[in-house]
């Protein structure tokens, strides 16, 4: 396994235990901090190697559907999460914990589409 899946791995980890906490606390700050650290990571291990950090970016030699899908559906994740926010601070805590919720699947569904798009038609 490379660097760039292992710190992804890591990334979810953080993220689903900081889930697992504000489901318990109610969205407690927190857990809203750890599942922030989660995403912070992975949104640094998806942008730094575009500014030249090689050592943690992925060996992708052509974009495939699978490999696009996966991206749009990243960037859809980071959306969900930070709308999540915004509902916890509006007070609306059953939409928070839906859209809480959603973001861990949708997290789940794009990485395993990221590893089958470069792994299975790379």
């Amino acid at each position: 396994m490379t660097l760039m899946g292992v710190v992804s791995i890591l990334a979810y980890c953080v993220f689903l235990a900081g889930a697992a906490k504000s489901f318990r606390d109610n969205g407690s700050t927190a857990a809203v901090r750890i599942m922030l650290a989660g995403i912070a990571l992975d949104m640094l291990l998806s942008f730094l190697p575009m500014f030249g950090v090689k050592s943690i970016g992925a060996d992708i030699k052509t974009f495939n559907a699978m490999l696009i899908f996966a991206i749009a559906s990243g960037l859809c994740v980071w959306a969900l999460f930070f709308i999540a926010l915004f509902m916890r601070r509006k007070q609306r805590l059953k939409l928070y914990h839906n859209l809480i919720a959603a973001s861990e699947i949708g997290w789940f569904i794009s990485f395993v589409a990221f590893l089958y798009g470069m792994y299975k038609f790379s």
